[in-house]
């Protein structure tokens, strides 16, 4: 048994189901029939709500007969603001037979208050899981036949909705999707989860979905579940408990029998934002529904009453969001393990774009709280304005910072900006404006040898430098299409690396893809310094990257690992990993989900080889390890068609190319020669150059009435085609 899990085993053959707690009973638990191989038919019999006490000993719910309703529970709902507790029910499955509803009892007298009839619904009805609305309206599944129905009373009832993504096998099979837990978020939202079949062998995995239903409308979406390990793809959700708005407990059937947290951005579930999962269960083969006890406890039923702490359970992806304490937009960002993390911001961060005063945009430190302390407590000079890219340079105690005061253009203050970081003075200032057409930096780096390299966001000047005085303009980026005002359409020289001391690798920020247009795939660039020649470093297609759009900040992890940030429009993080250090191939791409809480991430940090935090609208941050692999060069190997250094490999292709060419020429040439030749043989047949004469009968009868005769070919009939 796992140390995170504790396993108690029901004092009874039975099948447990739904699962509830009320304070003043303790565990309530809904059973059906008996826990058998054979499945969960037959009769019924006393599958009653019971309560379960410390011993995992079972207690009917009331000391009252069961009364017809009482039969093969399955989900259970406590709704303590109105003393009550709900059930549905059934008497067999997969189909009810004759009793199909939702129960509702009241708590304090354990008496039934009213029942709904399911079987008033056509195609039978199969309730599976139940749910209140603050309203005090019931919600209920059908896990056959996807209906969600409202329900009010024993006679005020209204269908929501179908869900058709309900694929149903005959008898109930694990291969079934079936439509199972649900949760009221509010009273105009449900969350529904699907109970997918595990995982066969050899073949891909039916992802678990989650749904939210607006109840008004009936319309459903599904709830973007990121892809990551430790999760069992989603398959066979069964129960979903809900903590509070926001957070989800979900357990997950036989094939998986992991228990789920999922955490959404907010109330609306329109993404997640962190995702917890459990060990798959070491002694329940088929969990089925689980409760949150105090905070601390989560409880399942199945074949054994099973319990983990939730502080046992492993966060396998998040993204952590912190808004910045102040209206700045923040673009570099760096760490210095002294200080902490270093953001260069610019100004006030609105909708109306970026430009105006840069006031006192400077680079400033984040504490653990997310407020922000100014790099140094001296007044910020005239150039520490409008922070974009940043670089450290530990091995000469430097910080680097591109720098200007407004944008898409700079006006009289554009430049790169050198500091101390021991002391936080400043050693120098390039300044920009020295370049014609109004040079505007954007993202720096430094090489092996202390030569700095900007980017330039509008012109494409790529320009190294070593001093306030000494520089030179590597190359220009001829790609470049920018667009006024600065807008999402343009295409902008943007993140910046030194590979060597030979080499660097730019990014592009391409706009994003525009509705019913193809996308402008995002480019990275290799440029040879000593020449300024560029070639574009070819990066595979492949789905989950968006396709490399709105490529913002670049960020070296060694020679031959970059982490990339894309900006709006894709909003994920990319980890692309080279071949070798030349980057003349890339062997593997890795990719986050869309960013759930930045709108706009910017440039990116590793730290200490785990946390990748981002700039934007929003401090935001990733584990390394919830990186997915999207794509790696074993992927393609079946679709090389040269290789350079075994050209006599593909001789032997042309070769047998050639062959099929001239095979398939003589081929033709034969069959029509047979189709002419057999041509000829039927014109001079008689009976086809008089054919009406003998209409009707056969060829023999028509030959003899013409006066000729009747001579069978000698050899095989010919079909003409």
């Amino acid at each position: 048994m796992r140390a995170q899990e504790a396993c108690s085993q029901f004092e009874d053959s039975f099948y447990h189901e739904g699962i509830e707690y009320i304070p003043s009973k303790g565990l309530i638990v809904g059973r059906t029939n008996e826990n058998s191989a054979s499945g969960r038919g037959g009769n019924a019999g006393d599958n009653t709500i019971t309560i379960v006490n410390a011993d995992g000993d079972l207690t009917p719910w009331t000391t009252e007969p069961p009364s017809s309703n009482q039969q093969y529970q399955l989900g259970l709902e406590v709704d303590m603001d109105r003393d009550r507790l709900i059930a549905t029910n059934m008497n067999s499955a997969p189909r009810a037979d004759g009793v199909t509803g939702v129960l509702v009892l009241q708590i304090s007298t354990g008496k039934e208050l009213f029942y709904w009839d399911g079987t008033i619904i056509a195609n039978d009805l199969t309730p599976n899981d139940v749910t209140v609305c603050p309203n005090g309206k019931i919600y209920a599944t059908d896990h056959v036949y996807g209906h969600i129905v409202e329900i009010e009373s024993a006679s005020k009832w209204r269908k929501v909705t179908q869900i058709k993504e309900n694929k149903f096998e005959e008898p109930l099979g694990t291969k079934a999707h079936l439509t199972n837990g649900i949760v009221c978020i509010s009273n105009d939202m449900l969350l529904v989860g699907f109970l997918t079949p595990p995982k066969e062998e050899g073949k891909k995995a039916v992802k678990g979905k989650l749904l939210r239903v607006n109840i008004k409308t009936g319309n459903y979406q599904e709830v973007p579940l990121p892809d990551v390990d430790g999760v069992g793809d989603y398959v066979r959700m069964d129960g979903v408990y809900k903590e509070d708005a926001t957070s989800l407990w979900i357990t997950t059937n036989s094939g998986n029998r992991r228990v789920l947290k999922i955490v959404a951005t907010d109330s609306s579930w329109a993404q997640v934002k962190e995702v917890y999962a459990s060990e798959p269960s070491a002694c329940n083969t088929g969990p089925s529904t689980g409760v949150l006890v105090d905070g601390n406890k989560f409880y399942m039923t199945g074949s054994q009453l099973t319990s983990i702490f939730a502080n046992t359970m492993k966060k396998v992806w998040n993204e952590v969001c912190s808004p910045f304490e102040d209206s700045f937009y923040h673009e570099g960002i760096e760490y210095i393990p002294s200080k902490g993390l270093i953001v260069g911001r610019t100004n006030e961060n609105s909708a109306s774009g970026r430009g105006g005063n840069a006031g006192d945009n400077t680079i400033t430190i984040v504490n653990a709280d997310g407020d922000l302390t100014p790099w140094t407590t001296e007044p910020p000079s005239s150039n520490q304005q409008y922070q974009l890219g940043l670089e450290v340079d530990m091995d000469r105690d430097r910080l680097i910072a591109t720098n200007m005061n407004s944008a898409p253009r700079a006006d009289g203050v554009t430049g790169v900006l050198v500091l101390q970081i021991s002391t936080g003075k400043e050693l120098f200032y390039w300044d920009g404006t020295i370049i014609a057409n109004d040079l505007t930096p954007n993202d720096v780096t430094v090489c092996p040898n202390g030569k700095i390299y900007a980017t330039d966001h509008v012109y494409g000047h790529i320009v190294e430098i070593e001093s306030a005085s000494k520089w030179r303009k590597v190359t220009q980026i001829k790609e470049n299409k920018f667009e006024e005002p600065l807008g999402t359409k343009a295409h902008l020289t943007n993140g910046i690396v030194c590979i060597s001391n030979d080499m660097l690798l730019v990014g592009f920020l391409t706009p994003p893809k525009e509705e019913g247009k193809k996308a402008v795939k995002g480019k990275l660039l290799r440029v040879n310094i000593k020449t300024g020649n560029y070639q574009e470093v070819p990066l595979p297609d492949v789905d989950g990257v968006g396709d490399y759009v709105r490529m913002d900040g670049v960020y070296k992890e060694d020679a031959t690992s970059l982490w990339i940030t894309t900006n709006s429009g894709n909003r994920r993080v990319l980890k692309i990993v080279a071949t070798d250090s030349s980057w003349a191939q890339v062997k593997e791409v890795y990719a986050s989900e869309p960013s759930a809480c930045n709108t706009g991430p910017s440039t990116g940090v590793l730290v200490d080889g785990n946390k990748f935090y981002m700039t934007g609208s929003q401090l935001t941050s990733i584990f390394a390890n919830t990186m997915k692999k999207v794509w790696n060069e074993a992927n393609t190997m079946k679709k090389k068609v040269w290789n350079e250094a075994e050209p006599w490999k593909y001789l032997y292709v042309l070769y047998i190319i050639a062959s099929l060419i001239v095979l398939a020429g003589a081929y033709f040439a034969w069959t029509k020669h047979n189709k002419n030749a057999t041509r000829e043989s039927f014109l001079m047949n008689p009976s086809f150059v008089n054919p009406v004469a003998g209409m009707g009968k056969p060829s023999s009868e028509r030959d003899t009435e013409a006066g000729n005769s009747y001579i069978p070919p000698a050899t095989h009939y010919i079909e003409l085609r």
